[in-house]
């Protein structure tokens, strides 16, 4: 699944991450929140490749700490597409996205933290929760 050329230095913690998402996926499911023909490794596979770019791209400079705000409505969008309600999927993913776009990014004023996998395990427990 991951780039043969690019040696990660915990594919377990990766592969964990995944499939931490794919949890968060099959419980939006179980909730309604996506249709029933939702795949969700796929729907995981999405919303971490948009978060995990984002991110990425940000952390190392191409892009600025402002284009995290992305996150919110590219995900919002994602979710959507597969039938979840547009109000409740936003107010979700805001509550999610929240801390990575905050000023105080884990702690450390004005940084984005490189430890992705540690984020997107949180906002997988949110993208799979009811926030109302």
């Amino acid at each position: 699944m991951f780039d043969a050329a690019f040696e990660l230095e915990d594919a377990t913690a990766a592969n964990d991450t995944l499939h931490y998402l794919v949890r968060g996926v099959e419980r939006a499911a179980a909730a309604s929140r996506f249709r029933d023909d939702i795949d969700p490794l796929e729907l995981a596979t999405q919303s971490w490749t948009i978060g995990h770019g984002l991110a990425s791209l940000v952390a190392t400079a191409p892009l600025s700490r402002q284009a995290l705000a992305h996150g919110v409505p590219l995900l919002t969008a994602l979710f959507t597409s597969t039938g979840d309600n547009a109000e409740q999927c936003r107010r979700s993913v805001e509550h999610g996205w929240r801390p990575l776009t905050s000023d105080h990014c884990f702690g450390f004023p004005g940084m984005v933290s490189t430890d992705i996998s540690l984020r997107w395990q949180q906002f997988g427990l949110v993208a799979g929760e009811q926030c109302d």
